[in-house]
């Protein structure tokens, strides 16, 4: 399946993971705030589209001593979209999938409710890679864009009425399908965030825009 067809048409088979890249229209089943052992942050997002495809993502967004990374400018874009000036996370107990047990388990987490339920955009590449001698793929989140207007959050701030990112990254991952990662040394893992200041007013972000391999 290309890019373009993947980017318009749902999908052929219903509660499977979204696997190639493209653009998809969806909402946010979960939204949380991860904090690992070295002290960096991210933001964990549970995308489902209206045919039950699912993708996760994790978005770093502060380093290990606590500084924003690219991510949170991604996150504060994510807000703008739906009209959010401030955005917080709230502690609260939720039923989840543990890997461990392989049972519902119900586990205190940080959650974005104020993205929940809420239609969106995705812009995602796939990526494979090698790990331990096995071959490994997942999707990277370029960005995400106004389920409407196709508008990223840049775009709005700047008053534009054509969508024209994502028109161009759509043309970028035809050209790009794949990351291949399968010949390269690992880098090392990208330093998590969290979100903008908590309660902060949100600033115009370009990371919606733009990411490290598009050359736009």
């Amino acid at each position: 399946m290309t890019v373009k067809k993947a980017a318009i048409k749902s999908s052929e088979s219903q509660g499977a993971s979204i696997k190639e890249s493209g653009v998809y229209v969806g909402k946010l089943d979960m939204v949380t705030l991860e904090t690992y052992e070295s002290g960096s942050q991210a933001v964990r997002f549970e995308f489902k589209t209206p045919d039950e495809r699912k993708a996760f993502f994790n978005v770093f967004v502060t380093d290990k001593s606590g500084n924003e990374t690219f991510g949170a400018g991604m996150v504060q874009s994510l807000a703008h979209l739906f009209g959010l000036k401030e955005f917080d996370y709230v502690k609260k107990m939720v039923d989840v999938y543990d890997y461990t047990s392989k049972l519902n388990i119900v586990k205190e987490l940080n959650v974005f409710d104020c993205f929940l339920n809420k239609m969106v955009g995705i812009i995602v590449q796939k990526e494979l890679s090698i790990y331990k001698g096995e071959l490994k793929d997942k999707l990277n989140l370029l960005g995400f864009y106004d389920a409407s207007t196709m508008l990223t959050a840049n775009e709005m701030i700047q008053g534009k009425v054509e969508p024209k990112t994502v028109k161009q990254k759509i043309a970028w991952l035809e050209q790009n399908p794949v990351k291949d990662k399968r010949g390269a040394t690992p880098a090392p893992p990208a330093p998590p965030a969290p979100p903008a200041a908590r309660g902060a007013s949100q600033q115009a972000y370009q990371a919606d825009d733009l990411d490290d391999d598009i050359p736009f």
